[in-house]
């Protein structure tokens, strides 16, 4: 009750400050509210290129602050997201954009009541979803009355979701409840990297570059999503799994970016583990993957773009089900086998007769990505372009 009334103040002081710049005129400008990289680069990146003149102004996060500075210049604005300093500044570019492009939950939209000419594209962070969310997440029947007015009051401020398939458009329509009007179906931006060869090849070199040990070996990608208890633990002996593997495999361990947790690997397989910062982008380390194990992440609606393997480790799976709940009947849906144990994961890895369904991935691959076919950050710029000029 207390966070509720934290957040209504807030609110509306945010709600009079936003009122006060929402008289100053209209600019040609698109302002991206960024809280995970990936899509918002290749969109400004395209933007930049169609339109030199374009105002862009991108409001960032603390971790994906960094990657989006590249695109910095005097086009590109960057502000920080949770600055004091630059309370007015955020607020008077989100009054005065034609374009708002939001990636995320934001819940100052509940009390942004945009001018009519204003449109506000949801671009959201995933390809697809195993996991609950919105309206539908397990927890939201616990939440008080203020906090479920408000999610619909953000969720309704959405005119335009973008989509790379009508099951996402399914699960979009029962997360934030909003009418099959609401969708773009251009396809997801952050996918168009997995159909750009050159692109591809220059990570693979990058990679062995930094990694020459890693040349010759199998490389095992495991990248969990995060679990809402604090005291989560991680589940793998990763000292048992790197014997067990042998020294052809090299792991790759990549942390949800909610995840801040260091992970000490003892110095003797130093050569067969590799923790990769959870603020850089995963899908530039898909790339390089020959295996990818996860769980109830999102990352296997990219990763079959590249028609390669998944096992998933679902440890957790009655409990994460309980907790937070998820959309499908997990060992049906998803494209890989499914083990419960450190044991059934090494044997899963290691089997000679490891048989992966590429049939099953591929049909997972075409009913997700339906519109996403390397020409996404495109095709959602051309709608940006016709909706400011």
């Amino acid at each position: 009750m207390i966070a509720d009334i934290i957040k209504s103040i807030y609110l509306f002081l945010f709600r009079i400050s936003f009122m006060w710049m929402n008289r100053k005129p209209l600019q040609n400008k698109v302002v991206l509210f960024v809280t995970f990289p990936q899509n918002s680069y290749y969109l400004t990146e395209e933007l930049k290129k169609r339109d030199p003149s374009m105002q862009i102004v991108l409001v960032c996060n603390e971790s994906s602050y960094p990657k989006m500075a590249e695109l910095q210049s005097e086009q590109v604005q960057l502000l920080e997201l949770h600055r004091l300093k630059l309370y007015f500044t955020r607020i008077y570019h989100l009054a005065t954009a034609k374009i708002i492009i939001i990636d995320n939950y934001f819940p100052f939209l509940a009390v942004t009541n945009f001018k009519k000419e204003v449109r506000c594209v949801q671009i959201w962070h995933a390809a697809g979803a195993i996991k609950s969310f919105g309206l539908e997440a397990n927890n939201t029947t616990t939440r008080t009355a203020i906090s479920k007015r408000r999610f619909h009051r953000v969720y309704h401020r959405f005119d335009k979701i973008v989509v790379g398939s009508e099951e996402m458009a399914d699960i979009f329509t029962r997360a934030f409840g909003v009418p099959s009007s609401s969708f773009l179906r251009t396809g997801i931006p952050r996918t168009d990297l997995f159909f750009d060869e050159h692109k591809k090849q220059e990570l693979r070199d990058k990679f062995y570059r930094n990694y020459p040990h890693a040349k010759g070996k199998r490389v095992v990608l495991y990248a969990p999503t995060f679990r809402d208890t604090a005291s989560h633990h991680m589940p793998l002996d990763f000292e048992r799994l790197t014997r067990v593997l042998g020294p052809e495999v090299l792991v790759l361990v990549k942390l949800h970016p909610v995840t801040k947790q260091n992970l000490a690997f003892p110095s003797e397989v130093s050569d067969q583990l590799i923790q990769i910062d959870a603020d850089e982008d995963v899908n530039e380390w898909l790339v390089v993957t020959d295996l990818l194990v996860t769980d109830y992440s999102s990352i296997p609606f990219e990763f079959c773009l590249l028609k390669k393997p998944m096992v998933f480790y679902a440890y957790d799976l009655e409990e994460y089900i309980a907790e937070r709940g998820i959309w499908e009947n997990y060992e049906e849906f998803v494209p890989g086998p499914v083990v419960f144990t450190q044991e059934q994961l090494e044997e899963a890895i290691v089997a000679p007769d490891f048989d992966v369904d590429n049939q099953k991935v591929l049909a997972f691959c075409d009913t997700w990505n339906k519109y996403s076919q390397g020409k996404s950050s495109e095709q959602l710029i051309d709608y940006v372009i016709k909706k400011v000029t």
